[in-house]
């Protein structure tokens, strides 16, 4: 997945991490790990709800999944 990703959030908030050993890639740049301090997915409780944040670039059908169970929609959706 092509992300942004969210520095310096706090651990309890990270909902999705680069696993172990993740490398950015890229087809002018050589290969280098992702700082796995940063998260591609978070959510932050805010008052008596929460606040979310995916950065996926492509809207990739997982990640669509993803924020719509996240917004209390059960089941499989129908790709955006």
């Amino acid at each position: 997945m092509k992300v942004l990703h969210v520095k310096y959030a706090p651990s309890e908030d990270k909902l999705y991490i680069p696993t172990e050993g993740a490398v950015r890639q890229s087809l002018v740049w050589a290969p280098t790990f992702v700082d796995r301090t940063q998260a591609a997915v978070v959510e932050a409780r805010l008052g008596q709800g929460s606040i979310y944040y995916c950065g996926d670039m492509n809207g990739e059908d997982g990640s669509n999944q993803l924020t719509l169970s996240l917004c209390g929609f059960k089941g499989e959706c129908a790709p955006m």
